[in-house]
């Protein structure tokens, strides 16, 4: 939801070269940065596609990404992916 610190993961920023994450996509829609529905739902895409080169397979935070995700393509009907 949040950022990912350096105390979370010192390496994060080696491995990731676009961060992003929820807190600064509420912003970016918060002062207009978004202009349309794709650039939200590339950020979206960068969330989760982040969290997958990240971490593990079969850790519980890729389970839980992969569960956010699928439940973000349920219901946003009509956006295409």
């Amino acid at each position: 939801i949040e950022p990912v610190s350096a105390e979370e993961a010192e390496d994060y920023l080696d491995i990731i070269s676009q961060p992003m994450d929820f807190q600064t996509m509420f912003g970016k829609f918060s002062d207009g940065t978004y202009h349309n529905t794709q650039e939200f739902v590339e950020d979206v895409k960068l969330v989760f596609s982040n969290a997958e080169e990240y971490n593990q397979q079969g850790s519980t935070v890729l389970y839980m990404s992969q569960s956010g995700l699928l439940n973000y393509l349920i219901y946003s009907n009509g956006v295409q992916i």
